[in-house]
């Protein structure tokens, strides 16, 4: 069992994920020459070579290369490991230990907007046990990837899992996201509130939303419900480790009422609006402790024509 944890934690794969269908939209500039999806599909299937080909020959100076400054890792039934330094020590040390035999990441989705990438897909590796005996774990991953300032991508949030069926807390704790979601789209908003914790932490990459407390996340909620008051939640993909569930889904309404931006309120349009998210949620005792989210910023003002 320990080993089988030491070479799992080397498969440092996704993350997370997420930015919520619910939250305020801030413009964001797009980059001037953004990259075309063939561009973006090749430059991260480039990353997972190097990935795959670095933990082979047990180089951690070239695996690291492709992590952003602040990246975080969310090894799974651990504690997650925040920035670059913290990652490369860990990986490190496990790397140092012994030898992959083979490894093969099969990414199954690779999308962008903007400066961001997601991917998420399966992996397989097989390790020595000694005594000619072999290891074999396989499991799921879902990657955040962003683009920096000289074009290139880089890992960003990585999770992943293995194929082991959820233990009962974190198939508990899959439950309360799922009750999270549906209790928004029926617009049971007082509801979902209490499912906070009353010093809960929300943050959306991109948008710049920084909330605290139970009082502003039902604010956020009910904004949200006042500009799309029929837009509801349908998970596509869920990820579960320790206290924290990374999901992937599709928030679907219809901007039938007033719009709240940085640059003013925006009059309801009547138009339809589709958006892909990610979200992770952490729990604690049932109770959601903190919610970072995901999403394209400009895909809202796009869909309803007031951006192009």
């Amino acid at each position: 069992m320990l080993r089988k944890r030491r070479w799992m934690s080397l498969l440092v794969l996704t993350a997370l994920l997420a930015t919520v269908a619910c939250q305020p939209i801030t413009a964001q500039s797009e980059p001037a020459v953004p990259p075309s999806d063939e561009d973006v599909v090749a430059a991260v299937n480039a990353i997972w070579d190097e990935y795959e080909e670095s933990v082979i020959a047990g180089d951690v100076d070239r695996w690291i290369a492709q992590w952003t400054d602040d990246g975080v890792q969310m090894p799974p039934n651990e504690p997650f490991v925040e920035g670059k330094e913290n990652i490369y020590a860990r990986v490190g040390a496990n790397m140092a230990a012994g030898p992959t035999d083979e490894f093969v990441i099969t990414p199954l989705e690779i999308t962008s907007a903007g400066d961001w990438a997601y991917s998420r897909g399966v992996y397989t590796v097989t390790f020595p046990l000694g005594d000619g005996e072999q290891g074999f774990l396989d499991g799921k991953f879902m990657t955040i990837l962003q683009r920096q300032s000289d074009g290139t991508w880089k890992i960003h949030r990585d999770i992943f899992n293995s194929n082991v069926p959820p233990a009962a807390p974190e198939a508990d704790i899959a439950a309360l996201s799922a009750e999270l979601h549906q209790r928004f789209s029926d617009n049971d908003l007082a509801g979902a509130a209490e499912m906070a914790d009353e010093n809960m932490k929300m943050i959306g990459y991109g948008l710049g939303l920084d909330l605290e407390g139970r009082e502003q996340f039902l604010q956020f909620m009910q904004a949200r419900k006042r500009a799309f008051p029929d837009i509801r939640v349908a998970h596509t993909n869920l990820v579960v480790q320790g206290n924290q569930v990374v999901v992937e889904f599709v928030a679907t309404g219809t901007h039938t009422g007033p719009l709240m931006t940085p640059n003013g309120e925006i009059a309801a349009t009547g138009k339809p609006v589709t958006l892909h998210v990610v979200e992770i949620h952490t729990w604690q005792d049932g109770k959601l402790v903190n919610l970072v989210q995901y999403q394209d910023p400009t895909s809202v003002l796009r869909q309803i024509g007031v951006m192009e």
